[in-house]
């Protein structure tokens, strides 16, 4: 993700899920990702997810999302 491979980046969080069901990181990312990079609204449920699974960056995140919806609105 850092280096802006974003696919290769998708893939291995894909990998990383598969591997450990409940990896709030590994949703997290995916879900900043799909939401940030790829504009794809699938990404909000990744950060649930994550935030679900205490994942604190994804709950940041969320509100964020849910600011830019409000004030878009």
């Amino acid at each position: 993700f850092l280096t802006e491979q974003y696919a290769n980046a998708l893939e291995n969080y894909d990998i990383s899920i598969i591997l450990e069901e409940k990896n709030p990181l590994a949703y997290c990312n995916r879900g900043n990702l799909k939401y940030s990079i790829f504009k794809d609204d699938d990404g909000i449920k990744d950060l649930e997810k994550a935030n679900l699974y205490g994942d604190f960056e994804a709950g940041m995140i969320l509100q964020n999302i849910i600011k830019e919806k409000y004030l878009l609105s």
